[in-house]
């Protein structure tokens, strides 16, 4: 057997490792290579695409990611024109009119000839919100938001406020998945006529109060897909919009807070299609005020176990012939004033259910009912009743009233009973109540032709 001397082992062995670590040391630097190529790639890449929508060496009508596109209707030349609020100057890093790059970003230019003029505006990077973002952009007549990066957008409140001009929106690609805040988006916009805000599906709105505040020429809204299963707050949302004739609406109300003056000032609306899940609504105080042309409202799913405000509700429904608060609660209300007041075509109202036991504020709640001919609160709680100022003031039609249950002790003890039979008929009528009701000096008010009719009292 030969057996190797240590002399040649070591070369044996250096004879093996060497080309073994060679072999690695060339796959390192290879892989390095590799890498720094890729990484110099992307760089590249990432610099030629930036240099490409910095400067917008684009082809004309290029709409590049990440901007807005919107159109100006110019009368007057000798004046700057309001492109965007000024507060997002510092987000606006090119401004093209009519395909000419302007060389400063500014808020307010003068366009050189009147007409309608297209403004591109492209941003620095994806936004957060767009509250106020055209706010008072008065010459504003369109907005294409379809190239906008809004995945991140929490907040459009007042995007469009006071845009008097505004025609068109185009919403189409508008990702809603964070949208929270929608309120005032399109208040006081008069010259909208349809919109299409099927997109705002996302799922966490909160907020669309005020949305269409005095949109008074909107006649068409698409909401079909509208999702509003955690909206808390729906005042104002249809406030003064003229021109709806129907709506069918398709909103959740699970969660709603606040419906008060959500139709007020509807005045040509004569049908509403919705069910109203109202279990924890608070206030519903001018929800129909001045809705002139409706004539039959169903209060049948109206669950109402929160509310305390209903001041105002029904104020000026003209048309309205019909009321069933059947299944209305009322425990927890405190105020009613002027609830029906100017409601003039009403001729009975039976509001034996409702439950009046914390019941502070009824002044004016039949104010000018020019037509109702019965009432009978014989369930009525008026043990808290602060004020009764005006109750039937104008109700000349009226030739029964129904008192029975009524305690007016605090209230005239507050002197709060000014003109409650104010108007009545002078011909003659039957009044069920205690003999004891009012004090000498509101009976007194009383036409001298009516009745009493002592034997309906408990």
């Amino acid at each position: 057997m030969n057996i190797l001397s240590n002399k040649e082992k070591d070369k044996l062995l250096e004879l093996y490792y060497v080309p073994k670590k060679a072999y690695y040391q060339i796959i390192i630097i290879f892989s390095s290579l590799i890498l720094i190529t890729s990484i110099i790639i992307i760089i590249l890449c990432a610099t030629s695409t930036n240099e490409l929508y910095e400067d917008e060496e684009l082809l004309p009508g290029y709409i590049p990611i990440n901007s807005i596109e919107a159109n100006y209707y110019i009368s007057d030349t000798s004046q700057k024109i309001l492109l965007y609020n000024p507060n997002y100057s510092y987000l606006i890093h090119t401004i093209k009119i009519d395909e000419e790059k302007i060389s400063e970003v500014n808020n307010k230019l003068l366009f050189n000839t009147s007409g309608e003029h297209t403004v591109k505006l492209s941003l620095k990077k994806p936004l957060k919100t767009t509250e106020n973002f055209f706010m008072n952009c008065k010459e504003l007549i369109s907005v294409n938001l379809s190239n906008l990066t809004s995945e991140n957008i929490h907040s459009c409140a007042n995007m469009f406020h006071n845009c008097t001009s505004l025609l068109n929106v185009d919403l189409s690609n508008f990702d809603s998945k964070e949208l929270t805040n929608i309120s005032k988006m399109f208040y006081n916009c008069n010259s909208l006529k349809s919109i299409d805000i099927n997109n705002f599906n996302g799922g966490k709105l909160n907020d669309i109060s005020g949305l269409f505040y005095n949109c008074y020429n909107l006649s068409i809204i698409n909401s079909r897909m509208f999702y509003t299963r955690y909206v808390l707050n729906m005042s104002y949302l249809f406030y003064h919009c003229e021109s709806l004739d129907e709506l069918l609406l398709y909103i959740n109300t699970n969660n709603v807070l606040d419906m008060s003056h959500m139709f007020e000032g509807c005045h040509n609306l004569t049908f509403i299609q919705q069910y109203f899940n109202t279990r924890n609504v608070l206030y519903m105080n001018n929800m129909f005020d001045g809705c002139e042309k409706l004539q039959n409202l169903s209060l049948y799913n109206f669950k109402t176990f929160s509310l305390i405000n209903m001041s105002y509700m029904f104020n000026d429904c003209k048309n309205l012939t019909n009321l069933n608060f059947s299944y209305f609660c009322s425990l927890n209300v405190r105020d009613m004033s002027y609830m029906f007041s100017g409601c003039e075509s009403i001729n009975r109202i039976n509001l034996g259910y409702l439950n009046t036991s914390n019941l502070i504020n009824m002044s004016h709640l039949f104010y000018n009912c020019l037509n109702l001919s019965e009432l009978d609160m014989e369930e009525f709680n008026t043990d808290k009743v602060e004020n009764m100022d005006y109750l039937l003031y104008g109700c000349q039609n009226l030739n029964y009233i129904n008192f029975t249950s009524f305690n007016t002790t605090l209230v005239e003890s507050l002197n709060n009973t000014k003109n409650i039979f104010e108007g009545l008929s002078s011909e003659s009528g039957v009044f069920a109540c205690k003999a004891d009701l009012f004090s000498d000096n509101i009976w007194e008010q009383l036409p001298k032709s009516w009745k009493t009719d002592e034997n309906r009292c408990k």
